[in-house]
């Protein structure tokens, strides 16, 4: 069974999905054009809704009875393993967590879990160019190609996306917004100087 709970954060309203034994996929909710990973797209290709308050692990729940909107084909239910990545993800965004220890069921082409493999090898406080990472793949001549595959990351912060820049260090796209983005780096780079 595909179940979905949001929370909010300290970078905002974040909705997490498992299938019963991985977690599947992390969105960005109620932020315009930020959805599953990099897309606009929740789990099962719809955007959650605004809304929701409570209390929880990982910040305040949002529940039933709240104003998100529950993808077709999940259930809104606060799993156990959903809990577990909604605590770790709060560890890592209070600098606490560098590592996170949840399974990850990402659905993707090879080419695309090729990439999101090479992304979870980025270092905690490091960052890659999309060419770095083609060429750590072995497809030098892909750049745009992992910047596609970048974009459809599921389970983004989990598989570390935000560590990604242009091959000039400019920061570039982000599901969940450029400003979550540097936060995001910020928040390592800072905690790497500790």
């Amino acid at each position: 069974m595909n179940s979905i709970y949001f929370y909010e954060t300290s970078i905002g309203r974040i909705g997490i999905a498992d299938n019963g034994e991985a977690v599947t996929g992390l969105m960005f909710a109620g932020r315009a054009g930020a959805g599953y990973g990099e897309t606009d797209a929740g789990p099962g290709g719809h955007d959650a809704g605004p809304g929701g308050d409570g209390a929880g692990p990982g910040g305040h729940n949002v529940g039933p009875g709240s104003d998100d909107v529950c993808p077709a084909g999940f259930a809104l239910s606060e799993t156990a393993l959903i809990k577990e990545a909604a605590k770790q993800l709060n560890e890592y965004l209070e600098g606490n967590r560098k590592v996170f220890d949840i399974p990850l069921e990402l659905e993707g082409t090879p080419f695309q879990k090729l990439v999101w493999k090479a992304l979870q090898d980025i270092p905690y406080g490091e960052t890659r160019s999309y060419r770095e990472i083609a060429e750590s793949i072995g497809r030098p001549k892909a750049c745009r190609a992992v910047g596609m595959a970048n974009n459809k990351n599921p389970v983004a912060i989990f598989v570390p996306c935000h560590r990604v820049i242009g091959s000039d260090g400019k920061l570039v796209g982000y599901a969940g917004g450029m400003d979550i983005k540097e936060k995001l780096l910020d928040l390592e780079k800072q905690m790497m100087k500790k």
